[in-house]
């Protein structure tokens, strides 16, 4: 039984990160496409 605990332990352990490397991941992504709308207004003005 412990070493099932132990690998649901380690198994939450990985989601949680997945979980937080996908956020960033998203975060980078829209905040990225924010500033080239931003970028190409500035060049048509």
């Amino acid at each position: 039984m412990a070493n099932g605990k132990k690998n649901k332990k380690k198994l939450y352990i990985f989601i949680a990160i997945g979980v937080v490397a996908i956020a960033l991941v998203l975060v980078i992504i829209l905040g990225a496409k924010k500033e080239n709308i931003v970028t190409v207004q500035t060049e048509k003005v």
